[in-house]
């Protein structure tokens, strides 16, 4: 038997009687030196055979050297005895939609609904996450704006998410949103909304601060849009400039089998139920800024900053 015939039976052997696999999972550090002294022995070099202690490793090495010593060429029986680890396929990416403003441009696909441009700007001092970011601001003069009527609004209006998943409705599928926001100020006395997933009519989810300044989550749906439910994610009028990641989760349905689950900074609750309204499964959209009913104080400006948002059909899409 040839060098390179002994040291491939050996190593076909060893792995056929998991010998191989048992000593390398249990011997780490044995491990690592074995590879080491093979990959310089690969190199073309003579290093020493490093210390083993246990068995299996004295065999190997011994077989090394020995295959090294019979001078069997620049040691090709490694590459014989030891087949490549197989390249494994690349996960497709569920990833299916990113609006972080690095390119510097608010995009055509995301209209704006806003009293004045002043209202929607992108910045680059401080930005959330990488060089850009949106500020939003909501004063007296956003009073009525895109049918708000008496409320004030100024908002960045996104695709629906059957245009973008490329689907006719909602019903059963599940999508994963995440978003980053900073609140620099909100004035008190109403309720504040800063996200929301909307219809064109009543707002499906919505992430609100209410009137005395709570942060909570709300979701409805069904038949009609009563039964409302929600969950107070903060108990305490808002930290200013305090970075908030939002992830949402909803497994969009007309009925009780839908899902809504939020986390706040990592801190999650779920909603369960209805999250579409019948009738219109194929209509919603994510807004982002800020839609809301008059302060305590009537010309006092509410001021978010927005970035970073991603939508998946996966948490990891999300990464």
């Amino acid at each position: 038997m040839t060098a390179r015939d002994d040291f491939a039976a050996f190593i076909a052997d060893a792995e056929a009687g998991q010998q191989y696999a048992k000593w390398a999972r249990d011997n780490p550090g044995e491990l690592a030196r074995w590879q080491a002294f093979r990959d310089a022995v690969l190199a073309g070099g003579s290093p020493p055979a490093p210390s083993m202690t246990t068995p299996h490793g004295r065999e190997l090495i011994d077989a090394a050297v020995r295959c090294r010593h019979r001078r069997c060429g620049r040691t090709e029986h490694y590459h014989a005895a030891e087949q490549p680890a197989p390249t494994p396929e690349p996960t497709p990416s569920t990833r299916v939609f990113t609006l972080d403003f690095e390119d510097g441009v608010l995009p055509a696909s995301m209209s704006q609904e806003r009293a004045t441009p002043g209202n929607i700007v992108l910045v680059q001092t401080d930005p959330l996450t990488g060089r850009y970011s949106v500020l939003v601001t909501c004063g007296i003069e956003s009073v009525g704006v895109a049918g708000s009527g008496g409320n004030r609004r100024a908002e960045l209006h996104l695709p629906s998410f059957v245009s973008v998943l490329g689907v006719a409705t909602l019903q059963g599928v599940e999508l994963w949103t995440a978003h980053t926001l900073r609140v620099l100020a909100m004035p008190l006395g109403s309720w504040a909304t800063v996200t929301q997933y909307w219809t064109g009519g009543p707002s499906l989810f919505d992430y609100s601060f209410t009137s005395d300044g709570r942060f909570v989550a709300e979701t409805r749906g069904g038949a009609a849009t009563a039964g409302q439910r929600g969950a107070v994610l903060r108990a305490a009028p808002p930290t200013l400039n305090e970075r908030l990641d939002f992830v949402t989760h909803t497994k969009w349905s007309t009925g009780e089998d839908g899902i809504t689950e939020v986390w706040l900074n990592g801190v999650g609750s779920t909603l369960p139920g209805p999250n579409l309204i019948v009738g219109e499964e194929a209509r919603p959209y994510m807004k982002c800024g800020v839609y809301r009913g008059t302060p305590t104080v009537a010309d006092a400006v509410t001021v978010v900053q927005v970035d970073n948002i991603r939508w998946a059909t996966t948490l990891e899409g999300l990464a």
